[in-house]
């Protein structure tokens, strides 16, 4: 990053005392629709706001749907493209929807997109995501890229249950790389599965890398104790989503994290802090 307009735009969405980003997503209608936990969109814009997370990212109609209850308070990320819905043949169809100077317009601090390695549309995502990172210096903008590797769709989009991580640590570092390699500012991919096939990950990308969460939702143990792994091998912040608004309590889920990514808890600190203050 070289211009002032991303220098500051960046401390806007990384906390300024942990130098971490806790990233919360609400932009799963646009491949997923009306999900549980997220059919009501100004009450669970407010209930992300009240977690404080670092920022938030959502599209653009969500965005004017929900101006006044984030201005002046979480930074926006503006997810400017759209994937095909779990409904059509191809989720990997993914377009432009909006652009990085409608996001400046609408008071984002940072674009989204997503991409996928090794499917048929590689060298279309590839040039989409070239594209923006070219608006994104002119502009001075941030770019967030999520770029996942192909075992992990079903994961993703289908809410598998399975635990095991859904793809190789090769191929999720050849994710962090690849998106590094694009012009993206920050990546975010799943993490490893363990500390020191990620600290790899991390040693080979010269970006910040972001670990998403995957549908755990509810398991407040095993999540807390995969973020305190992956900052301790060098994550640079947690993107969540269904984790948190799915949640019974997501505020005191994202405060527990936060405590987590900016104070060092462990993993037991933050469950310990989840069940005393859900306490009834």
């Amino acid at each position: 990053m070289s211009s002032t307009g991303k220098t500051l735009r960046m401390g806007r969405i990384t906390n300024r005392e942990s130098g971490k980003i806790f990233l919360v997503t609400f932009d799963h209608g646009t491949c997923l629709g009306a999900l549980p936990g997220g059919e009501d969109v100004r009450g669970t814009i407010r209930k992300l706001d009240a977690g404080k997370p670092d920022c938030i990212m959502i599209t653009s109609g969500i965005a004017r749907a929900s101006a006044d209850i984030l201005a002046g308070g979480t930074p926006v990320v503006a997810r400017i493209d759209v994937t095909a819905t779990v409904l059509g043949p191809d989720i990997t169809n993914d377009n432009l929807l909006s652009s990085v100077e409608a996001a400046l317009r609408m008071g984002a601090d940072g674009v989204g997109l997503f991409s996928v390695l090794g499917c048929e549309r590689e060298t279309q995502l590839y040039t989409k995501t070239g594209q923006v990172a070219d608006q994104c210096d002119r502009w001075g903008m941030p770019l967030l890229l999520e770029l996942l590797p192909p075992e992990s769709l079903e994961y993703q989009f289908r809410a598998s249950t399975k635990r095991e991580w859904p793809a190789t640590a090769e191929n999720i570092k050849f994710c962090a790389r690849l998106a590094a390699e694009q012009g993206a500012d920050i990546v975010k991919t799943f993490y490893t599965g363990d500390k020191k096939s990620f600290e790899k990950v991390v040693q080979a990308t010269p970006i910040p890398v972001l670990v998403l969460s995957g549908p755990w939702a509810n398991d407040s143990e095993t999540l807390f104790s995969f973020v305190r792994d992956a900052l301790d091998a060098g994550a640079a912040g947690v993107s969540m989503g269904r984790n948190i608004w799915q949640h019974k309590y997501p505020i005191q889920v994202m405060e527990a994290l936060g405590g987590i990514i900016h104070k060092g808890w462990t993993g037991k600190q933050a469950k310990d802090y989840l069940d005393t203050a859900t306490k009834a």
